[in-house]
């Protein structure tokens, strides 16, 4: 009777334990069930694109679960445990060397012919494609209409000699409603690079480290550091805050002459659209060598075979035509990102004409990708304290 009783004790025990079993079981697949994404942070509103894509997604898989997840490409190149992530293009090549990216064929992409070409042809290594280009952006100098001298500037050099140097280099830029606003503190690497390839007169995708003492790059630089004021150039007043946008959201409020930046600016330049004209510059005084960035979506390497499909699917929505569109006008407001679709355009540019000026420079010039070789990471902790060094010892000569 006690080994009938044991035994009972016995299959009654595996039968309350059968449930946890299959839940620890359960729960082990249901990672799955879940793909973890990180969009690109630096955009007017990251929320809004995040809505629209997970409206698209639910529309298909509403049994897989996005989890967003915050990820900055140009200083933080660990993304094991990312799915599907975008990035910026001058990243790249580094997160190909690190084997971050898995391969993409033409056929995987949807509509790959609808994309302006250079966007992705630029993205090839021995023909072969790693991402899906998205959105692209580049430096573009936003004046007013009627201000003839800087209507005739082809150069930066041209905008110096028309603006002139700050009176007052410490002056609060919030006062400021002559000289040049732009995001100097947090872009002045990529100024390097933008003036370093139009002082050389040739197209560079920087597969080889640059010198970092090139004296018509850090020339250029210091005029604009001139322009704006050395304080406001690499520092911050306590009174005047910081977001990605504050520099077009002054220039909106009438401060400031000039403005160079990246064209969704324009979205905080909305009182002021009907007054302001856009064009692109050559940093130095030669010929400008015209660079786009792009906005970049991959799948991770480590994705397993299993979850590439959807992860695929993914990449394709985050770049569709349906998001992208939305994305671009909100609420009938147009926020000024540059597609990477060609034909995204044409609607575009007969209800906001600035869209159309934006799409002629792109296809109008010889438009190349800013890429950077495998040591951008390096690259970039140089830089940060190098190129100021730099202009300062340019300066003392």
């Amino acid at each position: 009777m006690k080994k009938r009783r044991s035994l009972l004790c016995v299959l009654i025990s595996l039968v309350l334990l059968l449930p946890c079993f299959c839940f620890a079981g359960c729960s082990g697949g249901a990672e799955s069930d879940e793909i973890t994404v990180a969009l690109y942070p630096y955009l007017p509103d990251l929320e809004y694109y995040q809505e629209l894509v997970e409206e698209e997604w639910e529309a298909v898989h509403p049994e897989i679960t996005l989890k967003f997840v915050d990820w900055d490409c140009y200083y933080n190149h660990d993304i094991d445990d990312v799915d599907v992530f975008m990035y910026d293009s001058i990243c790249y090549s580094a997160l190909l060397e690190e084997g971050y990216l898995s391969p993409v064929a033409d056929e995987e992409v949807e509509d790959l012919d609808g994309f302006i070409p250079f966007m992705v042809d630029c993205m090839r290594e021995d023909g072969q494609l790693y991402g899906i280009p998205v959105l692209g952006c580049s430096y573009f100098m936003m004046y007013y209409k009627d201000d003839a001298e800087l209507a005739a500037a082809q150069t930066l050099e041209d905008v110096y000699n028309a603006v002139g140097v700050k009176e007052n280099p410490n002056q609060d830029p919030a006062d400021n409603t002559y000289g040049l606003m732009t995001n100097f503190k947090y872009d002045y690497p990529y100024y390097y690079l933008d003036a370093y390839v139009d002082a050389e007169g040739e197209y560079d995708d920087f597969s080889e480290m640059p010198a970092l003492d090139n004296p018509a790059a850090l020339t250029a630089l210091n005029q604009m550091v001139d322009m704006l004021g050395e304080k406001f150039a690499f520092g911050l007043f306590e009174n005047f805050g910081y977001d990605n946008y504050v520099y077009a959201q002054r220039f909106n409020e009438g401060k400031g002459r000039v403005f160079i930046g990246y064209s969704e600016n324009m979205a905080f330049m909305q009182d002021i659209a009907d007054q302001i004209d856009i064009k692109t510059i050559s940093m130095t005084p030669g010929d400008n060598v015209q660079l786009y960035f792009s906005d970049i979506v991959s799948i991770n390497a480590n994705v397993e075979d299993d979850k590439r499909d959807e992860c695929l699917e993914l990449a394709n929505i985050i770049s569709s035509n349906e998001v992208i569109s939305n994305l671009i006008v909100k609420d009938g407001v147009p926020q000024y990102i540059l597609p990477a679709r060609g034909e995204l355009y044409e609607e575009l540019m007969e209800t906001y004409p600035l869209y159309g000026r934006l799409y002629d420079l792109m296809i109008n010039q010889d438009s190349n990708l800013f890429r950077f070789g495998d040591a951008y990471y390096d690259y970039i902790e140089q830089a940060d304290d190098v190129i100021p060094e730099n202009m300062e010892a340019l300066r003392a000569n």
